[in-house]
């Protein structure tokens, strides 16, 4: 039996778009819904633990088309640590 070429493993190796988001669903959006269960905060986690996926997604995207990811990954961080402080603290509670 002879190996497939090349060209068909990289077929059948990368993810599309859709294959690719599928897989962080099933798993970052899971251990994020329990994350936010955990907190004891009230309203729906299903829909918050989404709208967070959603925005650490967009976090990604911003590093992977940046002219520069090193410069970017501080801001990106920067910022994903501010929006999960303030789920944490809850809401109308300041920062101290």
């Amino acid at each position: 039996m002879n190996a497939p070429s090349s060209s068909r493993r990289r077929r059948n190796s990368v993810l599309g778009w859709d294959e690719v988001r599928e897989v962080e669903y099933g798993y970052l959006l899971r251990v994020l819904t329990d994350a936010v269960r955990g907190t004891g905060m009230g309203g729906d986690p299903t829909a918050r633990a989404r709208l967070l996926f959603g925005a650490l997604c967009e976090g990604g995207m911003l590093l992977a088309r940046s002219a520069d990811p090193g410069a970017a990954l501080a801001t990106v961080a920067a910022e994903a640590e501010q929006l999960l402080a303030a789920l944490a603290r809850g809401p109308g509670v300041p920062p101290s």
